[in-house]
C-alpha cells in the first residue's frame, strides 16, 4: 500500500515559529516527504524540524527523509523509539545543537567525490555538540563530513564506514567555503572504517580534536592531520592493497 503524507505545520506555543514544522503521525507511513525537498529554518520558538512520532503505540515506518536543508532548530530531525526503518539520507543541518544521528543505515550509490556534489553519508556543519553514533555508512565517497569553526564539542562514535568504489574520505574535517576555520574540540572514538584511501583528515585549520580507539583499514593513509593540536590515540592503522 502507499500512503500520502500530510505536512502540517502545526500551531506555535506561542508567537514564533511552530514547534514542529514537519510532523508526521502514525496514520502516515511508508512513502517518503513529497517534492520538493524541504527548507526549514527557525528564528524563535523552533523546538523540532522533523519530527516523527506514534499517535497511537506506533510511529511512522518505512520513510525516506532526504535532501532537506534544516537550519536553526535545537533538534533537527527526531524519530521516537516506535519509529522504525526509516532512512534519515543527504540532509544538511545548519547552526544545530544538541543533535543525535544514531542508527542510521545509510547506503550510497559510489559517485565520485568529483561529482558534483559529492556524495556524503553526514554531514555536520556550523553546529555543535552534536552526537553521530552507531551508524552504518557503505559506499559513500565522503562517510562522515564535518565541517566550519562554529562546528565543536561534537563526538562521532562506533560508527562502521566501509568504501567499495570511488571512496575518498571516511571521516574528514574542514572549513565551510566561507569559514576558513575548522571545527575543534571533537571526539572521534571507536570506529571502524574499511577501505578509504584516507580513512580520517583533518585540516590546518581544525584544532585540538582527540582521534582515539578508531580501527582503520586504509589504502594509502590512516590519518591524516595538518594541526600538530590534534591527538592520534590508541588507533589501531593496518593498510590494506
Amino acid at each position: 500500500a502507499i500512503f500520502a503524507h500530510r505536512i502540517a505545520r502545526c500551531k506555535p506555543e506561542k508567537a514564533g515559529e511552530p514547534q514542529q514544522l514537519i510532523y508526521l503521525d502514525s496514520h502516515q507511513t511508508g512513502g517518503r516527504l513529497p517534492a520538493p525537498r524541504y527548507t526549514l529554518t527557525a528564528n524563535a520558538n523552533g523546538a523540532l524540524g522533523i519530527c516523527y512520532n506514534p499517535t497511537d503505540t506506533a510511529g511512522p515506518q518505512g520513510d525516506l527523509v532526504k535532501g532537506n536543508v534544516i537550519r536553526g532548530y535545537p533538534t533537527a530531525i527526531a524519530l521516537n523509539k516506535t519509529s522504525n526503518y526509516n532512512v534519515i539520507q543527504g540532509n544538511t543541518l545548519f547552526y544545530t545543537a544538541n543533535v543525535r544521528l544514531e542508527g542510521l543505515v545509510i547506503r550510497g550509490t559510489a559517485i565520485a567525490v568529483s561529482a558534483p556534489p559529492p556524495e556524503i553519508g553526514i554531514m555536520v556543519m556550523q553546529s555543535r555538540n552534536v552526537a553521530v553514533l552507531n551508524n552504518m555508512i557503505y559506499n559513500a565517497g565522503l562517510g562522515i563530513f564535518v565541517r566550519g569553526g562554529r562546528s565543536f564539542g561534537n563526538r562521532i562514535e562506533g560508527n562502521t564506514l566501509t568504501a567499495n568504489a570511488n571512496g575518498a574520505l571516511g571521516i574528514c574535517y574542514n572549513p565551510t567555503d566561507t569559514d576558513t576555520a575548522g571545527p575543534q574540540g571533537d571526539l572521534v572514538k571507536g570506529n571502524v572504517i574499511r577501505g578509504y584511501p584516507t580513512a580520517i583528515a583533518l585540516n590546518k585549520t581544525s584544532n585540538y580534536n582527540v582521534i582515539q580507539g578508531n580501527t582503520l583499514f586504509y589504502t594509502a593513509m590512516a590519518i591524516a592531520t595538518e594541526s600538530t593540536t590534534n591527538f592520534d590515540m590508541e588507533n589501531v592503522k593496518v593498510q590494506i592493497k
